[in-house]
């Protein structure tokens, strides 16, 4: 399992680094920093967790 990891997310606008804090049906949540991001799963093009 990944959550609460490191990982880069690339999206159809650009790429994310951040942490997983959670996964829904439809859309992930991403810890940048303070800010949280909900990335769609249909704009995600593909994820690579990092060490």
């Amino acid at each position: 399992m990944i959550i609460e990891k490191n990982i880069r997310i690339v999206t159809t606008n650009g790429t994310f680094d951040g942490i997983l804090s959670g996964v829904a049906i439809d859309h992930i949540q991403l810890t940048v920093g303070e800010a949280h991001y909900h990335i769609r799963i249909p704009h995600i093009v593909y994820f690579v967790g990092k060490p």
